[in-house]
This record gives C-alpha cells, sequence and structure tokens, in this order.
C-alpha cells in the first residue's frame, strides 16, 4: 500500500506499517487501543484522563516510536490539529473531501452502522474488533 492512516495502534504500528510498500507512509492519528487498554479515555479535547492523569506509559512509548524511529511514519493529532490551526484543518479536510470526490482515495470501510449502534461499533473499534 502507498499510505496506510492508523487511528488504532492494536500492535503498536506493526501491522500497518507491513502492509506498507517500499516507499509508503504510515500515517498515525491515535491509538485507541493502548488507551483503552489502560483504562483511559479522551475526555474531548482537554487531554487525557483516568486513573493518575495523563497519558499511560504504553501511550507514550508507541507515540514516541512512531514520532522518532519509524521512518516514512508521520504523526497527526486530528483534535490537536484542529484545536490550535483550525483554519489549516479546514483546508486539510476539504482536499481530503476533494480527493475522495474525485475517486482519487478509497477509504476501506469495515462496515456501516444504524446510527444506534454507534456505540457498540465505536467499542469494537477501541478493542480491535474491526480490521
Amino acid at each position: 500500500m502507498d499510505i496506510v492512516v492508523d487511528s488504532v495502534c492494536r500492535d503498536g504500528y506493526d501491522s500497518p506499517r507491513r502492509a506498507l510498500n517500499a516507499n509508503g507512509r504510515l500515517v498515525c492519528t491515535g491509538m485507541t487501543s493502548v488507551l483503552y487498554a489502560e483504562g483511559r479515555k479522551n475526555d474531548g479535547g482537554s487531554g487525557w484522563t483516568g486513573t493518575g492523569g495523563g497519558m499511560p506509559t504504553a501511550a507514550l512509548w508507541t507515540s514516541a516510536k512512531a514520532k522518532m524511529f519509524m521512518t516514512r511514519t508521520s504523526t497527526y493529532e486530528v483534535w490537536e490539529s484542529f484545536r490550535e490551526d483550525p483554519e489549516t484543518f479546514k483546508e486539510d479536510l476539504s482536499y481530503l473531501l476533494e480527493m475522495l470526490k474525485r475517486g482519487e482515495i478509497k477509504p476501506k470501510v469495515a462496515q456501516r452502522v444504524r446510527l444506534s449502534e454507534v456505540g457498540r461499533a465505536h467499542r469494537a473499534i477501541e478493542t480491535g474488533g474491526v480490521s
């Protein structure tokens, strides 16, 4: 694959790295499975909460590994980007939506769910139940 966007990080970004071709790029946008495993949740934008506060050690290590040691890897914190530079965020999102409309990107959709099932579907993503 030319690009893989991973927001779950079920295995420390190892499987998406293996899926890349020789010049492919991994974009890390989150690590919900790491945070879920340590009983943490995102509190909606003001930081990570949970027992003891702060980001868990496993998440800190995973983030540092992606940023410092993994070549051809970019990190993109969606909510941080939205808060810190909303205009650039808007431009990025518009660009991606135009690419989608032109058929230049084809996201893999694991499944479609009813609005009443969104909570269950999100929990499945957080626990690595969707690939």
